[in-house]
């Protein structure tokens, strides 16, 4: 039997009753937690591009041996990319002036990558301030409450390492190794005469 059908054959205080059983219900399952509104994970963009390369992408598509959709070969080549644009290392942070309280605490990030190591000292990296620590995190791409769960263990153990993390190119500068991810000569030969 359809419901909607069977509501009509209800009396009016039948089908009163029925929609404040079904508004306790659905006010019970979203308080309890039920429905979640999820984080929103991707965001929608709009791609132009030139015609010619709609069909090279198109002739990349259809050569696979395994069926692929235009959109997953795209995000593919988008994951390539961002691959070949971070170098992968562990981030050490150091609480240095954690016996003073008072102070501002004064942070040392050391980065140290997992491939092309060339050896040598390490150059750290230094933030003053939660806020600035938890910023730096965030720009190297934490998501924020990840990054305030890094700076809780840190203010609690003093120093964290954060490892396999993804460091963008643009930052490695930051950690004495060029923008190609190797030691910057001018650096590695003031390192030497000290």
């Amino acid at each position: 039997m359809n419901r909607g059908l069977a509501l009509i054959s209800y009396s009016k205080s039948q089908t009163l009753w029925y929609h404040a059983y079904i508004f306790v219900v659905a006010k019970r399952y979203i308080i309890e937690g039920g429905l979640r509104v999820r984080e929103k994970t991707e965001a929608a963009i709009n791609l132009r591009l030139p015609p010619g390369w709609l069909h090279r992408i198109d002739t990349a598509v259809d050569c696979r041996p395994i069926k692929t959709s235009r959109h997953g070969w795209i995000m593919e080549a988008i994951y390539n990319q961002l691959q070949r644009e971070t170098v992968e290392g562990t981030l050490d942070i150091f609480w240095e002036n954690h016996e003073d309280r008072a102070a501002p605490p004064s942070y040392r990030l050391i980065f140290c990558r997992y491939s092309d190591f060339t050896g040598g000292a390490m150059q750290p990296n230094r933030l003053v301030g939660d806020a600035a620590l938890k910023s730096h995190l965030v720009e190297l791409g934490l998501r924020e409450k990840v990054a305030e769960s890094w700076l809780e263990r840190v203010r609690a153990e003093r120093a964290v390492p954060i490892p396999n993390l993804m460091m963008p190119l643009e930052y490695l500068v930051h950690y004495g190794y060029g923008t190609g991810g190797g030691r910057t000569p001018a650096k590695a030969s003031a390192r030497h005469r000290t």
